[in-house]
């Protein structure tokens, strides 16, 4: 939409000392104006942001010139027959000291409707004239004698100061100062303005050599916050709260719950930029036990260190033999739970888990300290919940369980190569810990059509085969089959004898011929004749059909014999 401000009334500028004895003014001032669409007053709800400036500037939007103090945001507000007002500078957002006597100029950007979109400044700027106020001297640079004098460099004789009887002021500071107030926004505010890198908003110390606040806070509030910061740029590395120890063993942040129960927190971080830190604590120290960040807490329930952000928790070991992060149980040399994860986590570097003996420096992940995996417990690293499906990793062992009873270990399940002994050196032993080849299994059965073996290739219901120890079976759903052997070609080398189901049969006849037929599915490998009394074997040869051996004497009286096995 394209809207402009068609015209403005400035109310009250600035606060002054009036007369004595009536309430002073504050640097508040109220701001009329009118937004035009389309050359026709404006209905509806707006947002506005109010900025202020010492030049009036040039173009549209207008450039040139210095801000005065921040941004005032007004939201939502309602627009009606074009016109709107607004109080401004409320709570100093252009600053204490903002009129100063110089002239000033209003900056003014609008979006609607409320809650989205760009805004778009208007042009040109406002001036900001005085009104019959300004008669006072809201700030005088000396005021000798003056009745009332709301702020003055130098007031040598005043009945009342800022519209306050002078017996309102301390001649000298009591310790400890108490002060108390029910503002909404705070009893005591320091503020600073300079862009230097040490200025100081409040500036706490305490020099005992024991258990010495700098800055203390505390609330009694449900949801109160005994010491809160706030960095409300958008952008930089900024910090709500910065915390920095000079001692070898200090800590640069300290923070601890001691409610006996409930979600407490000993430090609470919480970052909504997209590259902020809930929670960042760094320790620049070469030597000793330095803590970037160090939360603790007494709760069964309870958080040391709980940071929710685009990094929740981050740690910085600036020495290369340190830890970024450092967590330990609440039983003897942290034997407790000492990390929990819940959701996504990316690490980088490396990480040591759990204490006692060396560690591999270039690993990634290094586990100390575990026991022997066993079905109900155990192990150096597990994954999956201990009351059902989980794999438990010792320093020897990977076994898979299932709420306490071992469980079938899957390897690439659905898919993909598994590689072992990719070097080339080293055994594998199924069934026995002790492997004298690439691969040794025991433990088996004897191999049967129906079921046993050592190894079985294939489904079980349909084609497979089966080794035991001593013997390779072709089977196929409970039934012994043909077992092929470079059945597409290529030459088979035994070393000694082969038992391919060899087998003599012999037959006798009073007749001059007959044929000794080898049983159904084997085949002829030779035979033999013989013929009685002075009788000569006439012929001897393989049946047509290569299933028999046939013989033939000259008299009568023949026996004939074949050598028969499963031979294809």
């Amino acid at each position: 939409m394209r809207i402009r401000l068609a015209f403005c009334s400035l109310i009250a500028l600035v606060a002054v000392a009036p007369s004595l004895g009536a309430t002073p003014l504050t640097t508040t001032f109220t701001f009329q104006g009118q937004l035009k669409q389309g050359g026709r007053p404006f209905d509806g709800t707006a947002d506005f942001q109010f900025t202020l400036w010492d030049a009036a500037g040039n173009g549209n939007p207008p450039t040139g010139g210095t801000q005065v103090g921040g941004v005032q945001a007004i939201n939502a507000l309602p627009v009606t027959a074009g016109l709107f007002t607004v109080t401004l500078n409320g709570r100093g957002e252009f600053g204490g000291n903002a009129f100063d006597g110089s002239a000033h100029w209003l900056q003014i950007a609008v979006r609607s409707p409320a809650g989205g979109g760009a805004f778009t400044t208007l042009s040109p700027r406002q001036p900001l004239t005085a009104t019959p106020h300004a008669l006072f001297a809201l700030n005088a640079a000396s005021a000798t004698n003056a009745t009332t004098a709301t702020t003055a460099a130098s007031a040598t004789n005043a009945d009342r100061l800022d519209g306050l009887d002078s017996t309102a002021f301390l001649q000298s500071i009591p310790v400890p100062l108490t002060l108390s107030s029910a503002n909404g926004t705070g009893t005591i505010r320091g503020e600073n303005t300079s862009t230097a890198f040490t200025a100081t908003g409040v500036y706490g110390e305490a020099s005992a050599s024991l258990l010495g606040y700098g800055v203390y806070g505390r609330s009694t509030g449900i949801s109160g916050r005994g010491v809160f910061g706030e960095a409300t740029a958008a952008t930089g590395t900024n910090s709500g709260v910065w915390g920095e120890s000079a001692s070898a063993s200090g800590r640069g942040v300290f923070g601890r719950a001691t409610a006996d129960t409930g979600p407490t927190y000993g430090v609470f971080g919480a970052s909504v930029s997209t590259d902020g830190r809930g929670v960042y604590g760094s320790a620049t120290a070469g030597t000793g036990a330095t803590s970037g960040v160090y939360g603790e807490s007494d709760s069964a329930s309870g958080v040391g260190v709980q940071g929710l952000g685009h990094s929740g928790v981050k740690g910085l070991a600036t020495n290369p033999n340190g830890y970024g992060g450092v967590f330990l149980g609440s039983g003897a040399l942290g034997s407790g739970q000492a990390l929990l994860v819940g959701g996504d986590s990316d690490m980088f570097g490396s990480l040591t888990v759990g204490l006692g003996g060396a560690i591999d420096a270039t690993a990634k992940v290094n586990v100390l300290g575990g026991t022997d995996a066993a079905p109900g417990g155990g192990g150096y690293l597990v994954t999956g919940s201990t009351t059902s499906m989980n794999i438990s990793i010792d320093n020897n062992e990977i076994m898979a369980r299932d709420n306490g009873v071992v469980a079938n270990l899957a390897l690439n399940g659905l898919g993909g190569n598994v590689t072992l002994i990719q070097n080339g050196s080293g055994n594998v032993g199924i069934g026995t810990a002790t492997p004298a080849v690439k691969l040794h299994v025991v433990g088996g059965t004897d191999t049967a059509p129906g079921s046993g073996g050592y190894v079985v290739t294939g489904s079980t219901t349909g084609p497979n085969i089966s080794i035991d120890n001593n013997e390779i079976m072709a089977r196929n759903n409970g039934a012994v089959a043909t077992l092929n052997i470079n059945a597409s070609g290529g030459d088979v080398v035994f070393g000694g004898a082969i038992d391919i189901g060899y087998q003599r049969v012999t037959t006798s006849a009073l007749t001059a011929g007959t044929t000794a037929r080898c049983p159904i599915g084997k085949v002829v490998l030779g035979g033999g004749c013989s013929c009685t009394g002075l009788a000569s074997v006439y012929e001897s040869y393989p049946n047509e059909t290569s299933t028999g051996w046939t013989c033939v004497c000259s008299f009568l009286g023949v026996e004939a014999f074949a050598i028969c096995a499963n031979v294809k």
